[in-house]
């Protein structure tokens, strides 16, 4: 009797192990072309052409890998085009139509990238991303401030203005805060999140805008106020998402119309009541859209060369022509561009906004939530005094996308933190995993 040897099975190759590297792999992948594009974005104001090669670069990148979500995003957030549409149409009735298509259809395309970004790429990798390419930017206007004595008026960096620094500086500070309290980041991010957040306070200070430091408390306290509510039974967070959107419907309207006591609150304030020049601006602005009160100029088509008006405000304010200006109210800015179809279109887009992040923090105030509901509350109330949104190749704009990626809530494609960010369908989402860092945790 002969006994049968027994050879042990092979071992198979530990595929886990595998499918973590690449995950990964993918993870850095992803972060790395997020702050590529954050950073492009970012730097154009110093840098021109190069900045928008950089901001554009990784689009079809994120597309090829990410092509059934990139469409996914599309479908889902196409609502986010409608401005843009708007703004290409424009161009047949424009009274500058070859520079209203090039900036429309830029515009177009700015949205097309937030959508890569916000869909295409894992939550984690978006904020380790934007927070490298906020940071980086952080450091350089430091160093360029120190250089140029501190910058007496108030601390620009390496933008065109305070303002447009100072709200950088507020988007590293909302994802800093958030990413501190995210109990999944690990220590080291925590500490970077700590720095961040001091550093954030500083620069803002410096930079002297009173606009960005009053959207920032606010965007915190209403943020604070949001949560309380959130706690309370379903039929009081329902009233209160129906107030919330009356009311912002009718904030913007009163604040168009000038009912807001803005200079009697400044006043009081000890502050300048004209809001240096903007309550001048607002004025002028109104006559404008009474010249073309329905379809307006034609998009961007009144801070041209060529028009008269645009120079003499221009030489008012001190700044050469051709000068990066706009009306500082993105309402007032918009009717001049676009009339009353562009302000309906516009001020629905904010108010869908609000009611859109609102209803994802009652359902999941996960710290992706609350990042987009910060995000939002503070570009909401600069839209008031600035015109950060509605402008292609911006920080703001971008950010705008992605505020609409992180507020949908799972039942509707949103991932928790700790998927992909609109993963679709199975088969999609493990194809996705190899090749972009499938676990977004």
């Amino acid at each position: 009797m002969t006994l049968a040897t027994c050879n042990p099975p092979a071992f198979p190759q530990n595929t886990a192990t595998k499918g973590s590297t690449e995950r990964e792999r993918g993870w850095r992948l992803g972060a790395f072309l997020t702050g590529i594009t954050c950073l492009g974005v970012l730097l154009i104001q110093s840098v021109g052409t190069y900045g928008a090669i950089l901001f554009l670069a990784p689009l079809p990148i994120l597309v090829a890998l990410r092509a059934k979500s990139f469409l996914e995003g599309v479908r889902r957030d196409f609502f986010l085009f409608v401005f843009p549409f708007l703004a290409v149409l424009s161009t047949l009735w424009s009274v500058a139509p070859g520079w209203s298509l090039w900036a429309s259809l830029e515009l177009v395309g700015t949205v097309i990238v937030g959508i890569a970004v916000g869909y295409c790429v894992p939550y984690r990798s978006v904020v380790f991303g934007v927070t490298g390419a906020l940071l980086l930017t952080a450091l350089g206007s430091l160093a360029v401030g120190v250089a140029n004595g501190g910058e007496a008026g108030g601390m620009a960096g390496l933008f065109q203005s305070k303002n447009q620094f100072a709200t950088a500086i507020a988007f590293l500070l909302f994802i800093s805060y958030t990413n501190l309290s995210d109990r999944s980041m690990g220590a080291g991010v925590r500490a970077i999140a700590v720095f961040s957040i001091l550093l954030s306070m500083v620069l803002i200070w410096k930079a002297q805008s009173v606009g960005a430091l009053v959207a920032v408390f606010a965007a915190f306290l209403g943020m604070r106020m949001l949560r309380k509510v959130s706690e309370k039974p379903k039929s009081v967070r329902r009233t209160t998402l129906l107030l919330l959107a009356g009311g912002g419907g009718v904030l913007i309207l009163f604040g168009f119309l000038g009912l807001l006591p803005l200079t009697d609150i400044l006043s009081a304030l000890g502050r300048d009541a004209t809001l240096t020049g903007r309550t001048y601006l607002w004025h002028e602005a109104k006559g404008f859209m009474a010249q073309n009160p329905v379809l307006g100029l034609g998009y961007q088509a009144f801070w041209r060369g060529e028009n008269y008006d645009a120079v003499r405000l221009w030489d008012i304010f001190g700044q050469p022509p051709g000068a990066g200006f706009h009306f500082h109210n993105m309402y007032y800015n918009v009717g001049v561009d676009l009339g009353v179809v562009g302000l309906l279109i516009i001020s629905l887009t904010m108010v869908v906004t609000l009611v859109r992040c609102i209803k994802a923090l009652f359902v999941d105030a996960t710290p992706r939530v609350v990042l987009a509901v910060l995000l939002f509350l503070f570009l909401l109330i600069r839209s008031f005094v600035e015109v950060d949104l509605t402008f292609q190749f911006t920080g703001s704009m971008l950010f705008f996308c992605l505020v609409w990626a992180f507020s949908r809530i799972p039942d509707q494609g949103a991932p928790s933190a700790g998927s992909l960010v609109g993963g679709g369908r199975k088969k999609d989402a493990s194809h996705v995993s190899m090749a972009l860092g499938g676990s977004g945790s």
